[in-house]
């Protein structure tokens, strides 16, 4: 398993906050971050 959370939390303190919870969300609803196999 991939450590997403730690990556977006990583995100998240930039400057693209509603970006990446978008990207987060919207990703994973899609599949796009589905890289476990």
């Amino acid at each position: 398993m991939t450590n997403q959370a730690g990556v977006y939390g990583t995100l998240l303190e930039d400057n693209n906050l509603s970006y990446n919870v978008q990207a987060g969300y919207a990703g994973r609803r899609n599949g796009y971050f589905r890289r476990d196999g």
